[in-house]
């Protein structure tokens, strides 16, 4: 009895380790695409000239919550930051070092991720804690450097400890279970929270749709030819696809699992194609991988973990390690063996009870917010929730130069800004986290927060090499909302929500006299006002 029930909870919660080594390399790819994505707004939303400066992040986070990124405020200390984060990552993607290497890329996304929670999305919450689990698993034991340095000798313990690794084909244990809840509870959770109307009468995929802040091209065109079955098909599938999916995944039935697996790859593909939703799909690729069974990979190519193709030469360089490195594994591999069982069980228990308390009036437990904060075990997977959003928007910043010209701030372009509707409106962000940061500025109460972006479009505007007249002196930030109807889009509204001058009025009175003085302001007023004459006499000659 004893021995059946053994062999059931190991068939239930074992994972295969070369689903393991697809889940290291899967996430390590989706945190470099990442950091790609985000290389170039570096300076906007990570340093101190910025949008948000360290002094206005640390007045707004719990104490529990660190981040490294902290250490330097200027564009260059943070590239160099992203530049250590992109060869741990990269490291983590070979498997070199890997129980090591693992533990330093959790620090890092962490870090990077509380140096700016404003631009951060579920896809975001979902990598942290896939990083957390990662580092209690033996996710570089295959298609790694480790597992290929390992096979060419050592020690005679060495030899033996790998080989005896080289039979275990699966790993069991309380840090598997734990990596096997995070895509279980992500789905069931969220499903918890849809309790919109448009849920059950299958009308939140026509709403998702219209939405224009996140509507790809292939959303703009489903959503003009899509007749009214087609959204409730696939209002509904994603409701019992978020429901009984991870009942599969959990279950010790390998074809089911495999199904699973890929119909929720499917789900996630198909939820890219038509909405922008970041990296998101990514994460939720790498969370469902480990749950593939042996028999997939056996299937699919039986000499994938063959490794002989590494040169010996690069091996034998390799096989050097730092004594640094050295004493740091096996204080890992000595504290691990006693305390990760237990520490492990108890971020299940936290995530658990975090889940929980965010759709139910239970409050979690002191302790339980302390740990689930200090580890980023914390989330709430509210994404569309209770219902997709009926009203979006896009954002118009018109301005006014020192000299009078108008301009569009937002787009960064000479003229007058235009109201009218974008064709795309997702296309109308440098990025999806922009997109995110900007719909967290116009719903935020924290006039701080929208000061400081104010102030990073001044800087960024002004600091220019342009002449003194052409800087900017004022502008407006509004949202034009449209709201999204059974039958139809309403009527477009702009809401002004923000009004900024980017000088001081005894600055601006003196940087006006000293072009006044130049002349140059005195004569582009004179070329306005002859351009105006003519226009008039060309109107009167038409008349």
């Amino acid at each position: 009895m004893l021995a059946a029930l053994k062999t059931f909870v190991v068939d239930t919660i074992g994972l295969d380790k070369r689903s393991l080594a697809a889940f290291r390399i899967c996430l390590a790819l989706h945190a470099l695409i990442d950091i790609a994505l985000v290389w170039h707004d570096i300076p906007k939303y990570y340093s101190d000239d910025g949008s948000f400066p360290r002094l206005h992040v640390m007045s707004d986070v719990h104490p529990q919550i660190w981040s490294l990124h902290h250490a330097n405020g200027s564009p260059t200390g943070q590239y160099i930051v992203f530049t250590l984060q992109t060869m741990a990552h990269i490291l983590f993607l070979v498997g070199y070092h890997t129980p090591v290497v693992a533990v330093i890329n959790w620090m890092l996304i962490y870090s990077m991720q509380y140096r700016n929670f404003l631009v951060l999305q579920g896809g975001d919450v979902l990598t942290r804690q896939l990083f957390f689990w990662a580092m209690f698993l033996p996710v570089g034991d295959r298609w790694s450097l480790d597992a290929a340095l390992s096979a060419r000798g050592g020690t005679a313990k060495e030899v033996e400890a790998a080989e005896a690794n080289r039979r275990k084909q699966t790993h069991s244990s309380v840090a598997s279970l734990g990596l096997m809840l995070v895509a279980p509870i992500m789905y069931w959770f969220a499903v918890l929270q849809k309790t919109g109307v448009q849920w059950w009468d299958g009308s939140a995929v026509y709403y998702a749709l219209h939405l224009d802040l996140f509507a790809t091209p292939l959303a703009a065109l489903l959503r003009e030819e899509q007749p009214g079955i087609i959204s409730k098909m696939f209002t509904w599938q994603t409701m019992a696809v978020e429901r009984f999916a991870p009942v599969f995944l959990l279950l010790p039935y390998k074809p089911g699992r495999i199904v699973a697996v890929l119909v929720l790859i499917g789900m996630h593909t198909g939820f890219r194609a038509t909405l922008n939703i970041g990296t998101f799909h990514q994460a939720c690729y790498a969370a469902v991988i480990p749950f593939l069974p042996g028999v997939f990979w056996e299937t699919l190519h039986r000499g994938l973990s063959n490794t002989s193709s590494i040169g010996q030469h690069w091996l034998k360089l390799l096989k050097v390690t730092p004594d640094a490195f050295l004493a740091v594994r096996r204080y890992v591999h000595l504290v691990s063996s006693v305390a990760t069982p237990l520490f492990c069980a108890w971020a299940i228990v936290v995530s658990i009870w975090w889940n929980i308390s965010t759709v139910s009036t239970i409050t979690a437990p002191e302790a339980v917010q302390v740990t689930a904060r200090s580890v980023g075990l914390e989330a709430n997977w509210n994404m569309f929730s209770p219902m997709p959003l009926t009203a979006d928007g896009w954002f118009v910043f018109p301005g006014k130069l020192i000299d009078g010209t108008e301009v569009d701030v937002f787009a960064g372009t000479v003229g007058p800004a235009s109201f009218d509707k974008p064709n795309l409106v997702a296309d109308t962000f440098s990025s999806f986290r922009e997109r995110k940061y900007m719909v967290e500025l116009y719903h935020s109460a924290n006039d701080g927060q929208r000061m400081e972006y104010a102030k990073s479009l001044c800087r960024k505007w002004n600091f220019r090499d342009v002449p003194a007249e052409s800087k900017l002196d004022s502008y407006d930030m509004y949202y034009v909302r449209e709201d999204t109807t059974p039958t139809g889009i309403g009527k477009p509204e702009p809401l002004r929500f923000w009004t900024h001058m980017c000088f001081f009025e005894d600055e601006k009175k003196r940087l006006v006299l000293e072009l006044e003085l130049a002349g140059r302001l005195k004569a582009k007023r004179q070329s306005d006002t002859a351009a105006g004459s003519v226009a008039d006499d060309t109107e009167s000659i038409d008349n």
